[in-house]
């Protein structure tokens, strides 16, 4: 990654994923585990960090663990029966509740069983905070009750509900799934109420934030689960809708069992008690009265934000403006304050176990874009610009189909490299013949100098300070200058002009991207590296290749982009490869047959 964050680690045992506004899942679901494994009508379930699965199996006093990758599960044998609940904590101890009325704990690695607390009645969930402190929603008794861990006695507070069913904000009716967050904030599934309410932690008074009583959210059926993702939105069990339904920063829409009705198809539920995430933000249902598992896999998790239209010349382009967002506490959800950047490029967000097809088409070859095409910018429209540098013009296509939109020649002399801003502005190099970079002026044949170069540019990049940056690989250094400055200097950003391998050091730099925070990222071509320089920072970190073990072999990189997360992707030139790294690290993603080629997939 390329933002070093200090933060104090909390060891949160579930999963929490962050998705795109415009996130989907597949509606067609898999069967995860049928009643022959997990017994009839399964209430509780459970998916950890490392993505395994636990679910009790309520007729036979077991619970079912499945690892990742395993078709067959681990099998612990309990002595309670009806079981209803389960949590695992970060140390993959679990605790289960039963229709005893306790809560018990599992201890892994010795199989002990350890009875952790009695409640007057059975919880119908149970919840685990940072803080060790146990939650149990009787439903019965229309109540939270929490008991912190750490204490030797049974000490049992209130924390939501009078005792007496009602809708009055400090009243349950039949509550069901709870769910508590980083700030102690308690969800609750007021399932009979029909509504989600929040408690914020010493106030009994609670705030409805979905259903029956929040307008303008959504309506519910009996919900019975909830959960929150990394950005605080609500994902709700709506039971007896027969649905999962989540919110996001468009408001709240219906994500799995949208059909209407009951049923046992693939794309049904029929009275859902459970869910949770796994780490890749694929969603585990517990599907009771159809005594199964589904799974529904996420379909899209790509983040497109708003438009604005820009005409240049004879081509019309609409740019999307992409924004960093920060979030806020709120209730019930997140306050999003918009930082709109004018970023010209597109930098997508990728789920963990985001695939390319290998095999390539080709939209355009020499015959549209000449032999000597060098270097390429898509903006946020999809439109391809194609440097040429040995026709002295750059050919404008359509990304979708590589179709022609027309040839820009006027101002542009022997280019190695392109840059294309938010407000449409081209910037192409010609340091070759007359060592400038140019601002070409559309319609006009003619161009602007920006930046006078001795030598090459093999890169260039425009930060949202309008500072334009240019690697000069025969000088072995990055060279910076903001456009609003007309003085013709130019500073060294990186390198020391001495091809080496130091950290202060550069061995023919080609490709560059500069993030929102201003770190320079560097293709250190013959040190078969990728390089990090903090602003002002003069020496870099090896990010990957030589230099960075237990990353990947470079062999030549030429370029370098991050997506929307930071992570890594490489024109790996040398091994005939691009690779990219992900949370899972780094792997190839094309050209990953091991040797060069014409083929689609080389």
């Amino acid at each position: 990654m390329n933002i070093f964050i200090s933060f104090l680690v909390i060891a949160i045992s579930f999963n929490r994923p962050q998705f795109c506004p415009n996130t989907t899942w597949n509606p067609i679901g898999i069967t995860f585990a049928d009643n022959n494994a997990i017994g009839r009508k399964p209430y509780g379930m459970f998916v950890n960090i490392n993505n395994t699965v636990y679910v009790p199996n309520r007729q036979n006093s077991i619970i079912n663990v499945w690892l990742e990758g395993n078709s067959a599960p681990i099998i612990y044998s309990i002595i309670n029966s009806g079981l209803y609940s389960i949590f695992v904590t970060s140390d993959e101890d679990f605790y289960f509740s039963y229709g005893g009325g306790g809560v018990n704990k599992v201890i892994l690695n010795n199989a002990t069983i350890l009875s952790t607390v009695y409640f007057n009645g059975a919880c119908w969930n149970i919840f685990i905070d940072t803080n060790n402190s146990l939650y149990c929603a009787l439903s019965s008794q229309h109540q939270v009750i929490k008991r912190s861990l750490n204490s030797s006695d049974n000490n049992l507070s209130v924390v939501a509900g009078t005792g007496c069913p009602g809708f009055l904000p400090y009243m349950l009716y039949g509550p069901s799934g709870i769910f508590v967050d980083i700030n102690f904030n308690l969800y609750v599934a007021d399932s009979d109420n029909d509504r989600i309410q929040l408690f914020q932690p010493g106030n009994l008074n609670g705030t409805t934030v979905a259903g029956n009583g929040a307008p303008g959210t959504i309506e519910l059926s009996y919900p019975v689960s909830v959960v929150l993702d990394a950005d605080g939105y609500l994902f709700i069990v709506d039971c007896q809708n027969n649905r999962i339904v989540g919110s996001g920063p468009n408001g709240f829409l219906c994500i799995v069992g949208c059909s209407g009705g009951w049923g046992s198809g693939s794309d049904q539920l029929f009275y859902p008690y459970n869910m949770a995430f796994d780490s890749y933000g694929n969603i585990y249902v517990a599907d009771t009265y159809n005594s199964r598992i589904q799974k529904f896999y996420v379909s899209g998790n790509f983040c497109n934000l708003s438009t604005t239209t820009n005409t240049m010349g004879n081509i019309t382009t609409t740019l999307q403006i992409n924004s960093l967002l920060t979030t806020t506490p709120s209730i019930g959800n997140v306050a999003l304050t918009s930082n709109q950047l004018n970023v010209s490029l597109n930098q997508p967000r990728f789920c963990a176990l985001a695939t390319w097809n290998p095999d390539g088409i080709t939209i355009a070859d020499s015959s549209k874009i000449g032999p000597n095409a060098i270097s390429l910018f898509i903006t946020t429209n999809n439109t391809i610009y194609v440097v040429e540098s040995s026709y002295d013009n750059i050919q404008v296509l359509l990304a979708d189909n590589g179709n022609l939109l027309g040839t820009i020649s006027g101002g542009v002399q022997s280019p190695y490299s392109i840059f294309i801003t938010s407000a449409g502005d081209i910037y192409t190099d010609s340091t070759a013949e007359t060592g400038q970079v140019n601002k070409l002026l559309l319609n006009t044949n003619s161009n602007i100098p920006v930046m006078y170069i001795t030598g090459n540019c093999s890169g260039l990049f425009i930060d949202t300070n309008s500072t334009i940056y240019c690697s000069v690989g025969g000088l072995h250094i990055v060279v910076a200058k903001s456009l609003y400055d007309s003085l013709n200097t130019s500073t060294v950003v990186a390198g020391t002009g001495c091809s080496g391998s130091l950290l202060n050091m550069l061995d023919s730099p080609t490709g560059i991207f500069v993030d929102t925070n201003f770190n320079l990222y560097v293709a250190d071509s013959n040190n078969n590296r990728i390089q990090l320089f903090q602003p002002g920072n003069l020496n870099g970190t090896t990010l990957a290749g030589q230099g960075a073990p237990e990353t990947i072999v470079l062999n030549n990189p030429t370029d370098v982009v991050l997506d929307g997360d930071g992570y890594l992707f490489i024109v790996d030139s040398g091994n005939n490869r691009i690779v990219g790294s992900g949370p899972n690290g780094f792997r190839c993603i094309v050209g990953c047959s091991g040797a060069w080629g014409s083929g689609p997939n080389q």
